[in-house]
């Protein structure tokens, strides 16, 4: 029996103008439901990053890329990753890209302690980390208490325009120390190179219903909970957002001021806009200067 405004209990309807009753959601991955853009509007911007546009086939290169470079390293339909990043293109890349292989992205907050953070790995059993320069020895120091294979380091600087790329590396970034390879650490482009060699169709178009992204809850009521999301939970949450919103998504920019750790800016700031042909605007931190 199909159900219908008619034959259940909906009073809740009429304050939806119009909203429809019945949506229908994609039966494809999240990954494959944003790459439906590819067919009509492939240089149009998915992202600003810090004023540098890149569009839906230059982010799909990316995350082809770093779904073949983690690959290389071991990920399986099922492995999960700890993504501990703030809003930034190769955050993004991370989160499509693993979920090229059907695996999960476990995303978290890249200033969690160091207590904090090694909880998330037991918990999501995470072996492979990534996160920026800045947390580079913090996520080492998780490394002693709770041991794991490989930490990719990625830069703000690498997905920046010049002169902005320049200066960031001279005033941002100098200082910072080098990953220790010995220690299982890879930088960005290491990482990017090493899937290179693989060259065999890796892709995997999965079955909506498992599992896709593991996000934390707040730990409001006791302690913080793993919460594990499935491809279909973001991509009926876009079909949602569009239908509510009252505005045409498609070709519209969103300040992506929540984090991509946060329900509301992965599913809304992010995954909706990406699946509705919209842009993302990112931003590494949050403030008034930032974004102004």
């Amino acid at each position: 029996m199909k159900f219908t405004a008619d034959n259940i209990a909906t009073p809740w309807l009429s304050s939806y103008g119009e909203v429809p009753f019945h949506l229908d959601y994609s039966e494809k991955s999240m990954v494959d439901t944003v790459y439906e853009n590819l067919k009509t509007d492939p240089d149009f911007p998915s992202l600003i990053f810090m004023g540098r546009k890149i569009s839906f086939s230059q982010m799909a290169e990316q995350i082809d890329r770093v779904a073949r470079s983690f690959y290389a390293l071991g990920v399986r339909p099922g492995t999960r990753v700890l993504v501990c990043m703030p809003n930034v293109p190769q955050a993004i890349y991370c989160l499509y890209g693993l979920n090229r292989l059907g695996a999960v992205a476990t995303m978290v907050h890249p200033l969690s302690a160091v207590g904090e953070l090694v909880f998330y790995m037991n918990e999501a059993q995470c072996d492979i980390a990534v996160t920026l320069d800045q947390f580079y020895t913090k996520l080492m120091e998780v490394k002693q208490q709770r041991p794991y294979s490989h930490l990719i380091i990625a830069r703000v600087s690498d997905e920046l325009s010049w002169p902005l790329s320049w200066a960031q590396r001279l005033t941002g970034e100098r200082k910072l120390p080098k990953p220790d390879s010995a220690q299982g650490a890879i930088d960005w482009k290491t990482f990017l190179e090493g899937g290179e060699s693989v060259s065999e169709d890796v892709f995997v178009h999965k079955d909506p219903t498992q599992e896709a992204v593991v996000l934390f809850s707040g730990g409001t009521t006791g302690t913080t909970k793993g919460i594990r999301l499935s491809d279909l939970n973001f991509n009926a949450l876009a079909r949602q957002t569009e239908a509510m919103c009252h505005k045409e998504v498609r070709h519209s920019k969103m300040l992506a001021a929540m984090p991509v750790f946060h329900g509301f800016g992965l599913g809304v700031c992010i995954h909706t806009l990406q699946v509705c042909g919209g842009t993302s605007i990112l931003g590494p931190r949050f403030n008034v200067k930032s974004y102004a």
